[in-house]
């Protein structure tokens, strides 16, 4: 037996909770299914990340896998954008950024199916050609590239801050400073806003 085994981990997490109880009215029992993978998911990411995050180097690919990225070394900050065109190119309400170096980010397979959409001066938003899978945002004005929290699996994300709050569709209420826009430091006013 494997030192993570997911028949275990599921049998000691859901066996006493597995019923009724986890399914609001109204639902399926295909929605007590769907709840329970994703406990499953996220309990089994969440024992790769504790082993991941002591390596230097994390992987990560595009939703069909035609291309690879590497990160090397630390990132230089990891949070949430709330604007508008993060939203909109995330199709989600909210983007978990992690921001590095350009020098600790390669693209290492795949570089061919590699395409940039830039819509304003600031943001290179790229993607996969093949699949339209969304890797990095490369930020030229700011000398960093955001390659987003879903595209590196194994790097255990750990926000520190969030930004672009007063545009905001998703209220988060977790302690961690909300600014209003962007830092000082990157053209922002630096203005921190109440949860």
């Amino acid at each position: 037996m494997s030192a993570f085994d997911p028949k275990r981990t599921w049998t000691r997490k859901y066996a006493s909770s597995v019923g009724t109880a986890l399914v609001p009215d109204g639902y399926s029992g295909s929605m007590l299914s769907f709840m329970l993978i994703f406990g499953f998911l996220e309990t089994f990411l969440s024992n790769r990340g504790e082993e991941a995050t002591m390596a230097a180097t994390h992987k990560g690919e595009c939703f069909c896998g035609a291309i690879h990225v590497e990160v090397s070394g630390e990132p230089e900050a990891m949070g949430y954008c709330h604007c508008q065109s993060c939203r909109s190119w995330s199709a989600g309400p909210v983007n978990a950024f992690t921001l590095w170096k350009p020098e600790a980010v390669r693209v290492t397979a795949g570089a061919e199916h590699l395409a940039t959409f830039q819509k304003t001066e600031t943001s290179q938003r790229q993607y996969c050609k093949k699949c339209g899978g969304h890797l990095m945002t490369n930020h030229p004005p700011l000398g960093l590239v955001d390659v987003y929290a879903a595209t590196l699996p194994t790097l255990k994300f750990s926000p520190g801050v969030h930004v672009n709050y007063a545009e905001t569709v998703l209220p988060m209420r977790d302690g961690l400073p909300k600014l209003k826009d962007f830092p000082k430091e990157f053209g922002g006013s630096g203005e921190i806003v109440p949860e």
